[in-house]
Parts: C-alpha cells; structure tokens; sequence
C-alpha cells in the first residue's frame, strides 16, 4: 500500500498487508444498521443489539474464512484484517466473534472428530447453534486443570454423567453463555473410580424450544464494568447425562466398555495439546488492545490539536497539545502503540508460521505460549493506562461516554484479567525465560541458542559505558538488555535461594510463588527489550524512507520511556547518574521533535472518523452535535425552554 503521503506510508507500516480487507472491513461497520453507537442502552439490549449485528455480518460473507480448518497464510491474515475491524468497531462485538467462533466452533474443529466436527462446525460458525466455551468456574480461572466440574462414564448407559459437585465448580463468566443452545464443557473426566483429566464435552442446554434441559441451570454474571453487550453466563449442571460421542475424540476415546485411549499416552503432553490452539485468544487480545487504544489515542490527540486554553499576551489561546506537559502525557502513548503493533504483527507471523507436523507444532506452540502470556500482559497494561492518560487529557470531555474513551477504558479493563491473569502471564513468560537462561548458564548443550531469545548474552552482559552514542537505537537495545539480565541474575538467585539445594516439583512450585514478584519484573523487562528489538527491525525491514526519521525517533522514545520509567534500573549501579541526565535530555527533545508529527502519526491508524469520539471531529461551531436544537433531541429532557 506504500503511497506517496506520509499518511500513506505510516498506515502502510501499521498495517502491513489485508489493506483492502481492512477498508472495507471498516466501511460495513461505517454505516447503518451499525451506527450510530448507542451508549445508554441496558446489557438486556446493548446483547440483543450485538447478536443481531453480528448475524447481519455473518451473512454478508465477512466471517466466512474464519471456518476453514486448515485456513492458508493468506486466509489466517484476511481473519486478521477483519477481526481487527470488529475491535475498532465495538469490543463486545468483536468478543462475541471470538466467543461463537475462535472458542466454540474452533474448540470442536481442533479437539473433536471429523464425525464431530460435521455434526456441528457449520452450524456454530452460520450461527444457526448458538455456541459458548465452558472452562473457567467460580474456583478456578487460571489454574485449569484444577477444574471441578465432573464427567462420570456410566458403563451401563454408554452416557457421561456431566455435574456441578459444589458451587466454587459452577462455571463463570462464560461469553455468549446466557443465550447459548450448546456448549463446550471441560470436565475432569472419571472413569471406574480414576481421574484421566480434563476433557471437552459438547452439551446441549437447551431444547428445540429453546427451555433449558432438565438438570441444566442458567444465570447472567449481571451488570459488568464494560463489555455489557456479551451476555455472560454462570451455569451448574446436575447429573446431566449425555451421550458417548458428546466427549470430543481427536486425541481421546472412551470405548462403550469404559476403556480409555489416546495416541498421546502421557496426560500432561494431552492436555497442552488439547489447549494449545486456544492460545490463539491471546493473539486476538494483542490486537484488540492494539485497536482500541488507536481509537482512544486517535481522539484524544485530534481533540488536543483543536482545543485551546489560556493565552499569552494578547496572542490567540494555545492549543494543548503545544503545552510540554500535554506532549508528556500523549506522545509517549504514540511510541508505546507503533511498538505494541509492531508486536502483534511479530506473534501473527509466529502463529501463522506453524508446522503441520504434530511434534514440531508442539515445539512452535510452546514459544507461541511463552511470548504470547507476556505480550498479551503488557498490551492490556499498556493500554488500559494510555486510555486513563487519554481519558484525562481530554478533562471533562474525556468522561462522556460519546466520546468513547471511558467505554474503551471498561472494555479493555478485562484485558488485564479474561485469557489469562497478567500477574499469572507474566510469571510463566518468566518461568520459561530462566529455563533459556539456566540452560546458558550451566552450559547444558552449549552457551545460549544462536536463534534464541537470549543469544545476545553469549557475548556477555552488555556494559554500558558508550556514552557518545549512548542514545543510539543499537545503545537503547544495549541498555535494555543489560536491564533485563539485571532481572534474570536477580531472579536466578532469589530462586537458588528459595530452593536451598531441593530439587522437588512442589519445592521448584514454592520458590516460583515465593519470587513472584521478581518473575514479574523480570517478564516484563523481556517483553518491554522484544518489543523495541522487534520495532527497530521493523522500521529498517518495512518502512518507506520517508517515514524512517520520524519512526525512529517514535522508536528511541520508547526506549527511553522504558528505561526511564524504572526506578530500580536507574538506581543500580549498571546506569550512571551521568548517562541518566543525558537520557532524560534525549527524550525531552524526542517530544517536541514528535510535535509537529502527532497528526499524520495517529492518521496513520486508519481510523474512520464516524468511529472515533466525537471530540476528535470538532470543527468550530459547524457540527450540528454541539447546536442546542440536536443536544435536546438527544437528551430526555420533556418540555420547551425558555431562553
């Protein structure tokens, strides 16, 4: 799409490809019955309003791809482009996709058999079954193979007995569950008295009539922060008997005399194989925080470059965005968007990328696993503070719900908990991480892979101590690498110490939960050097020369605000209080270099201006949504008044 504008190029090197799916991805949601986006509807009709616009895109054939089992490169990115556009749109509706399609129609098609997958894929992905994922329970969330939900074989009924046995196993928060006709239930499996772990069960809740079956019960979570148009679920089962071929049989058969087998004999490996392609939520995630936080920023920026305070002598009032300590507060949000896009175009590749072949697939996945827990962590921490900073350099603007920023801010405020726990993510990026780093140390197979993460550490801990180009990108790079392994030391030794010579899995287990905060520190130091390692080569692999200066400058403020934003890195001895004072010269200038680009630099997100809060569009007094006649047509006020 490269094109001869500075806007061109940008929204070129954010999207990268699909520019065609984007835009008219963007154009159905630009017109009715979409718009205009309602913001005081109840959850009853705000649900009843998403289900509908999602059936209205279903037909038109934009969801179409998002069935094929063994979709093409081109195909996985067209699913890209258009979820994309869903979550620019609305993240309830775009939630809802990933709920009806990603959760319970991909559930069946990964875990179950083709008799299964015919049985019932097409209809979940026509929408003519009305699908929900059944996993997380009121007990458990993060930890899943914990579950308590039970699925008893009954030999002598050739059944699985599906129950609730206390209310911590009642299953919670389930997306699309409310009105949901089937789900996908994972259960610990039994049979004759032994636990062969989870498995995924298809259920019918409901009869032809839509009534719920006998021993199925169904209730709303209730009134949620944001997301109120997905209709989530708590559900209890009672002795709900279903039949033998209910149990989703790609990696696991239950004979009708009770026999359990599986071409994957050891259950740990059959349970991450089953769960893997689920992984794929995480992804989506990434790139709804990605989109939601243009739609924030975008406006938030636009509206600073027309609204004006205070002046100086008798020169007109200044725009805000001119004020250093307005630049502070948004400029930042610029780089920490271009890198997190960078980013979630990095994981694409990566998940797109995969082997047919099962156990190199495994290996893929597990890399998969570990970034994506870490980026979809500080995606969904990243944005949900730009939003807050979006939201207050808008003043009071920023608080109306029209203005979309606070609806955002709700939306994505689940980011940081649904998919995963971010605190739970980010431990588990760090557990895989000292796993790389233990390995070099020890010189288990020689120092650290030539491929791998931590390659960069084979030649030793990068010392900074360059302070003539000390604010170079390949400089930045070199400091957040010394910060990371600054983390991993630390974590390495608070872990030996923990484990004091014990080897055991549930000693290992103590000394994680007892370092907790440390792998958390030490995860986000990893994924924070990634996203600026990924950026820099994006911008010398993809961007057109004449954006080059102005993202590379984005991309050294990034750096910066990183390296800055640590107040433990920035008080050890690694980073000298002479080369911190030049640091902070450095991202002083980048900002008001930055100024006269803000424009073209949200422009580029490709944002539809009907799609963004009303603010962004302000145009003096031409806009017939500030006239005092529109204001009462859309308020409840009964009554003439008198001016």
């Amino acid at each position: 799409m490269a094109g001869n504008t500075l806007k061109d190029d940008l929204q070129a090197f954010c999207d990268r490809h699909n520019f065609d799916e984007r835009q008219e991805a963007l154009k159905v949601f630009c017109q009715a019955p979409f718009l205009p986006l309602e913001f005081d509807a109840s959850p009853a009709e705000q649900q009843r309003r998403t289900w509908e616009r999602f059936q209205k895109i279903q037909k038109t054939g934009y969801l179409e791809d998002f069935k094929t089992q063994y979709p093409t490169a081109k195909q996985q990115y067209k699913n890209f482009a258009r979820f994309s556009g869903a979550a620019i749109y609305d993240m309830s509706l775009a939630t809802l996709i990933a709920a009806q399609l990603t959760l319970a129609g991909k559930g069946i098609q990964t875990m179950g058999s083709e008799e299964q997958k015919v049985k019932y894929v097409d209809d979940i992905f026509n929408l003519k079954i009305r699908g929900c994922f059944a996993m997380t329970e009121l007990g458990h969330g993060s930890n899943v193979r914990d579950i308590e939900t039970q699925a008893t074989y009954l030999p002598e009924k050739q059944q699985f007995e599906i129950h609730t046995p206390c209310d911590s196993a009642q299953k919670f928060w389930i997306g699309n569950g409310l009105g949901a006709n089937l789900a996908v239930v994972m259960a610990q499996l039994m049979i004759k008295g032994e636990q062969f772990g989870v498995h995924a069960f298809v259920v019918h809740l409901r009869n032809e009539n839509g009534e719920l079956k006998p021993g199925v019960r169904v209730a709303s979570c209730g009134h949620k922060m944001g997301l109120n148009g997905i209709a989530n679920a708590r559900m209890w089962f009672n002795r709900v008997c279903v039949d033998r071929d209910a149990l989703l049989s790609r990696y696991s058969e239950v004979s009708p005399e009770g026999e359990y087998s599986s071409p994957i004999p050891d259950k740990g490996l059959r349970f991450t194989v089953c769960l893997a392609e689920l992984v794929g939520g995480r992804m989506g995630l990434v790139m709804a925080c990605v989109n939601c936080g243009k739609v924030g920023l975008t406006t938030a920026v636009r509206y600073a470059l027309t609204r004006r305070q205070f002046r100086v002598g008798n020169q007109a009032e200044s725009l805000i965005m001119d004020y250093p300590i307005h630049q502070q507060r948004l400029i930042p949000c610029l780089a920490i968007l271009y890198s997190l896009q960078c980013a979630a175009h990095h994981i694409q590749h990566l998940w797109i990328s995969r082997s047919d072949e099962l156990m190199e697939r495994l290996q893929q996945m597990k890399t998969i696993h570990f970034i994506s827990s870490g980026l979809k962590a500080i995606s969904g921490w990243y944005v949900r503070d730009m939003l807050q900073a979006c939201r207050e350099a808008c003043g009071g603007q920023g608080y109306a719900s029209w203005n979309r920023i606070g609806i955002l801010k709700a939306d994505i405020d689940a980011a940081v908990t649904y998919e995963g726990d971010n605190f739970v993510l980010m431990m588990q990026c760090a557990r895989q991480l000292m796993r790389q780093y233990k390995k070099g140390q020890n010189g288990v197979g020689g120092d650290y892979a030539s491929d791998g993460f931590l390659a960069y550490l084979n030649s030793g801990v990068p010392f900074i101590s360059n302070i003539a180009k000390k604010c170079e990108l390949r400089s930045l790079l070199e400091m957040l690498q010394c910060r990371e392994a600054m983390y991993m030391e630390q974590l390495s030794k608070d872990l030996d110490r923990e484990l004091k010579g014990r080897s055991s899995q549930e000693a290992e287990d103590m000394a994680w939960n007892a370092c907790g905060q440390e792998a958390v520190e030490c995860g986000k130091a990893f994924i924070e050097r990634l996203l600026f390692e990924w950026f820099v080569e994006d911008i010398q692999r993809v961007a057109q020369p004449q954006v080059y200066p102005v993202l590379q400058t984005l991309t050294s403020l990034y750096g910066l605000w990183v390296i800055l934003g640590d107040p433990r890195f920035c008080g050890s001895s690694h980073l000298p209080d002479s080369v911190q004072i030049d640091l902070r010269k450095e991202y002083n200038k980048c900002l008001p270099k930055l100024r006269p680009h803000v424009k073209v630099l949200v422009d580029g997100f490709g944002i539809p201006d009907v799609l963004l809060g009303r603010i962004a569009n302000v145009s003096g007094s031409n806009d017939p949504f500030w006239s005092y006649e529109q204001t009462l047509q859309n308020s409840d006020f009964v009554g003439k008044a008198k001016l």
